[in-house]
């Protein structure tokens, strides 16, 4: 654009569809490109998925230009046409809330965003992207009425079921090369719901993620316990009782 190259393909973010045959690559000839060519400056990819949280600032949205390489590297939301952005912790970010919203207004509602070179050029790009925030505050106390309206669905999480937790904590540990008995399941319910707190969805992941990082400190092979999941859940709410402390000498001594 005006000379200037924007690098849009972030190999963290895209992640390349099947590439096209060797009989559409591009042609090179005395006029350009054939016009079935493929241009090879673009990669076909899957719709992204982009996902920012508290760590969000403000100028993740603007063109950033490298000195060195006098690249420019696109912003985040240019990273998520054509697939989804959700902005995650809405609202515990560093900057105000409306500061957001005031610069995503005009994509939002004209469905294009405007961006300026250090030349000066201006040009304008689609904005063709799902954009989610994801809050667990008050949506009133961050958004006035005029920007609620232009957000078109509103979907309130409810905890999940008790088939539904196991599900998601089957999935998680699998993932992990954990394996989930019954009884610790039904440990993990029944130790949340005594100590007054919910199911939800981040819970399992929190969970494993502790057991697996216990496993490694203790020279173990990950597994999942009771004794290691209280100790997990007293990382995750210090108000659980009964924490546990950690794995037993003798167990320590049978994985030597």
């Amino acid at each position: 654009i005006g000379g200037q190259i924007i690098k849009i393909f972030d190999p963290s973010l895209h992640k390349p569809a099947a590439t096209p045959a060797p009989a559409a690559a591009a042609v090179p000839t005395g006029i350009g490109l054939q016009r079935e060519a493929f241009d090879q400056r673009w990669v076909a990819c899957k719709r992204p998925v982009v996902v920012t949280g508290g760590e969000m600032t403000l100028d993740v949205l603007d063109l950033r230009h490298s000195p060195e390489t006098k690249f420019y590297d696109a912003p985040l939301h240019v990273k998520a046409l054509n697939g989804m952005l959700l902005i995650d912790d809405f609202g515990r970010q560093k900057f105000k809330p409306d500061e957001l919203l005031n610069r995503m207004i005009v994509p939002m509602e004209n469905q294009v965003d405007y961006f300026k070179l250090i030349t000066g050029t201006t040009f304008s790009l689609p904005f063709d992207v799902l954009l989610i925030f994801s809050t667990n505050l008050q949506p009133a106390d961050l958004i006035d009425p005029a920007f609620l309206r232009r957000m078109q669905y509103k979907i309130k999480l409810f905890e999940p079921t008790r088939e539904e937790y196991r599900q998601i904590f089957d999935a998680v540990a699998k993932s992990r090369a954990l394996t989930l008995t019954d009884n610790t399941f039904d440990f993990v319910v029944e130790r949340l719901r005594s100590g007054g707190f919910g199911l939800a969805y981040y819970q399992p992941r929190f969970i494993c993620d502790q057991v697996v990082e216990a496993c490694k400190c203790f020279n173990m092979l990950p597994h999942l316990t009771e004794e290691l999941v209280a100790e997990a859940l007293s990382n995750l709410y210090f108000d659980i009782e009964d924490a546990g402390e950690g794995p037993a000498p003798k167990r320590l001594v049978a994985a030597a």
